[in-house]
């Protein structure tokens, strides 16, 4: 895939961890761009992370791979050193969308959030958290259509991954749980089975539990 060229870095987004920017491609389309401030790890996490979210049935937006050119950068002034010449990855702009608001989840359907904890379980991201007191969902939600997007995934393949703050924190929010279990832990009412394979091996990795047949693996490609 060739990279899409910026033709103009509009401004810088004022949400997000990595206060990304907002850009004009050669195409006249809108993205929203993350670059230096992202660090090289980052954006091969997002890169990788939105084609496996596709494949997996997730609703990722539209994304590429932008080129910015040098002189845009210097032209912007010093802040957009944050984004950088060069690569820089890039989400189309959605329009009318919000942060998810906790009151919202509810209209999100089950299946649709186990997919989710389960995806962000395989990719080892904990940077999805949600409760009525706030969060950082990392989601957006389209009130006019009822949709959701899902988005950010630069700390994804996080080698510090806590499995159990994940089953603590943003899946009781995001996904379908039941009562508690005789030992006094909420238990998810499937199963996920996580995966640490190496990047090699992506092809083959088991995403259990998911529609109505749990066993069955979620092939990408």
């Amino acid at each position: 895939m060739n990279p899409l060229r910026v033709v103009e870095i509009v401004r810088r987004m004022e949400q997000g961890r990595t206060l990304p920017f907002l850009v004009r491609t050669e195409d006249d389309r809108l993205y929203v761009a993350k670059g230096r401030s992202a660090t090289a790890a980052g954006l091969a996490a997002e890169w990788v992370c939105a084609h496996l979210g596709v494949a997996a049935g997730l609703p990722i937006p539209p994304f590429a791979l932008l080129d910015v050119p040098k002189e845009l950068v210097e032209a912007f002034g010093a802040e957009a050193a944050e984004l950088g010449a060069g690569i820089a990855f890039g989400s189309l702009l959605q329009g009318a969308v919000q942060e998810l608001p906790a009151g919202r989840v509810a209209r999100i359907g089950v299946e649709l959030r186990r997919r989710l904890l389960a995806f962000d379980w395989w990719v080892e991201n904990a940077d999805r958290t949600l409760s009525e007191r706030g969060g950082n969902p990392n989601l957006l939600w389209s009130e006019a259509g009822g949709g959701l997007w899902v988005i950010d995934h630069n700390l994804a393949f996080d080698a510090q991954f806590d499995e159990q703050a994940l089953r603590m924190c943003s899946a009781p929010r995001l996904t379908h749980w039941p009562a508690t279990g005789s030992s006094g832990k909420t238990r998810p009412g499937y199963c996920v089975q996580p995966c640490r394979h190496s990047t090699r091996r992506w092809r083959t990795c088991p995403i259990r539990g998911i529609g109505s047949t749990p066993k069955q693996p979620c092939r990408l490609g």
